[in-house]
């Protein structure tokens, strides 16, 4: 098997282009296009005015695989609400305060050994007294505690039962005994010192073991000493929990726990058997659906803004949040109940489109509720011809052809572009022009087409929707020219006419397929696939070529890895 290193692999145009720009000078928060190499640093491009040649150097023959080191994660927002969620039953989990903690690997929320200041260990802590007093405590303490009096001689093995399932529930492994012992006694000085009633000391055992390492991070010790590699096997309740957060953003449940605690996760059947049990549970869409929204940056949603459209009295959180939601049920609805292919996600003339979205789409009633609605084969398939893609990647009044290249170009293709200067500005509106007319002058300067001759390419392809993802004929009465070119790394250059045709080019390709298969192994491990991991990656993407693209074969190749099995502590 012969691979260059995914370092390698990263091509960068010249950074003597210095106008990359459609990203600055919008309102749609950080440009995306940082230059990040995968092992964590960051590589400089050529400054020789033209394109590398995208040739990597000799590879090794992947004879053997090795692994980077496994860092500690922290659990990004969105798993801390969904396993309160899921722990207590608390609907609205008051976290705003963590707005702005989270980190990213790549295009996905990773809090990979990030620090937390003052003020987010108070955040913590101020949330997890609020959830733990907002927990309803029947069915989680096993006796009645509220209504107990305070000297009822079974209340001393109640508490003790319910820090030793609560605990395992919470902390996501089985407590020692003196863990068990140490929060009996968080229960007993709180009743002592404060002279607590027996519910209010519960809700402050809940309180202290949510500010826990073991609750706000994923732990991993492994097994035992790590071997001449630095490796080690996970143990079953922490492979159970890298299953849980990669498929539902959240703990795991008492079944996969069950399934822990009976050693049953080394056997690969069996961790198969528990990935398609819970692809089969709703919560599934949580996890599928957050890689979608984030592997395309629809995240970015979040700060965009619009000017008026005829079709959108107010572009607000409402229509942001049901733009992403489109995204990630149309993910899910094709992993869980469509083939599961590459080619279908990218091509299918259908989506599951919330009523909100309806107007921007021509369509006047919605179809049944999780149903898929069926849209112009002509103008629409998959993911990259859905409106909220479209607006994220656009400026606020017009369309961008550089916005919508770069993300197809780094999302889809794995060619990562250096950041465009901070003094650059896309052209300025011409309602006697098109957009095309005016962007295609990055092509036409030297100093420009280092990148634009690959960003533009591609992203002319989309200048059939304006900045709402609307299809459109004429820009400021002109006819629209959706006549692009795909170019990248590894690619054989294509011609093509509109997105429905760039789609399917994209989905025939190898590269891109190697490229879906490395983003869903960044997701699922959450860190940095560096150049050691090379084979690792090599591996699961010949895996994911001889399932012809079915990305359900390509997560369980994925969690049955020795990447996703295997904590390891030092590089080889």
């Amino acid at each position: 098997m012969q691979r260059r290193s995914i370092s390698a692999s990263l091509w960068l145009c010249t950074a003597a282009a210095g106008c990359y720009s459609g990203a600055a000078s919008t309102s749609d928060g950080p440009d995306t296009g940082a230059t990040a190499a995968t092992d964590g640093t960051t590589d400089a491009a050529p400054t020789t005015g033209e394109p590398t040649t995208g040739e990597a150097p000799p590879a090794e023959e992947c004879q053997t695989i090795d692994l980077s080191p496994t860092p500690l994660r922290r659990l990004t927002r969105a798993q801390y609400d969904y396993t309160i969620q899921d722990l207590l039953g608390v609907a609205d989990v008051p976290s705003s305060a963590l707005d702005g903690l989270d980190a990213k690997v790549g295009t996905f929320d990773s809090n990979v050994v990030v620090p937390l200041d003052t003020i987010g260990v108070t955040s913590l802590a101020d949330i997890a007294e609020q959830v733990a007093g907002a927990a309803d405590l029947v069915g989680l303490v096993p006796c009645d505690v509220q209504n107990l009096a305070p000297d009822a001689p079974e209340l001393g093995a109640c508490v003790r039962d319910f820090i030793r399932d609560f605990g395992a529930r919470a902390l996501r492994k089985p407590l020692t005994a003196e863990e068990v012992d140490r929060y009996v006694g968080v229960y007993d000085l709180t009743r002592a010192l404060a002279g607590e009633t027996p519910a209010t000391a519960v809700r402050q055992v809940i309180a202290t073991m949510l500010q826990s390492p073991y609750f706000l991070y994923q732990v991993e010790l492994g097994t035992g000493a790590p071997d001449e590699r630095g490796w080690t096997p996970l143990g079953d309740h922490e492979l159970a929990a890298r299953l849980s957060y990669f498929l539902w953003n959240s703990m795991p449940d008492d079944a996969l726990r069950a399934a822990a605690d009976a050693g049953q996760l080394q056997d690969d059947a069996q961790l198969l058997a528990q990935l398609e049990r819970m692809l089969a549970d709703e919560k599934a869409r949580r996890g599928l659906g957050a890689f979608a929204v984030q592997w395309l940056e629809l995240d970015h949603l979040d700060w965009v803004e619009k000017a008026p459209h005829p079709l959108v009295p107010e572009f607000g959180d409402d229509l942001r949040e049901a733009m992403k939601r489109e995204a990630a049920d149309f993910m899910a609805m094709v992993i869980r109940d469509d083939d599961a292919r590459l080619s279908t996600l990218l091509t299918a003339p259908y989506s599951p489109v919330p009523d909100e979205l309806l107007p921007l789409y021509g369509l006047a009633q919605p179809a049944e509720p999780g149903a898929y609605v069926q849209l112009d084969p002509a103008r629409r398939a998959g993911l990259l011809t859905q409106v909220g893609w479209l607006a994220t990647h656009a400026n606020p009044g017009q369309s961008s052809p550089v916005l919508r290249g770069v993300v197809v170009l780094e999302s889809l293709l794995c060619t990562f572009l250096p950041a465009p200067p901070n003094n650059i500005f896309p052209p300025p509106p011409d309602p006697n022009a098109t957009t095309r007319e005016r962007f295609e002058k990055h092509s036409s300067e030297p100093s420009c087409a280092g990148c634009h001759t690959f960003i533009d390419g591609i992203g002319f392809g989309f200048e059939g929707y304006d900045a709402f993802g609307v299809v459109r004929e004429l820009e400021n009465g002109l006819p629209v020219d959706e006549s692009g070119t795909l170019r990248g790394y590894g690619i054989t250059e294509k011609d093509f006419d509109g997105p429905v045709e760039l789609a399917h080019l994209l989905a025939d390709d190898p590269v891109v397929r190697d490229c879906v298969a490395f983003q869903w192994t960044t997701y699922a491990l959450g860190r940095i696939l560096a150049t050691a991991d090379t084979c690792q990656v090599a591996d699961l993407q010949d895996r994911f070529a001889a399932h012809e693209g079915d990305m359900r074969a390509l997560l369980g190749d994925i969690v049955t890895s020795p990447a996703f099995r295997t904590l390891v502590f030092a590089a080889k």
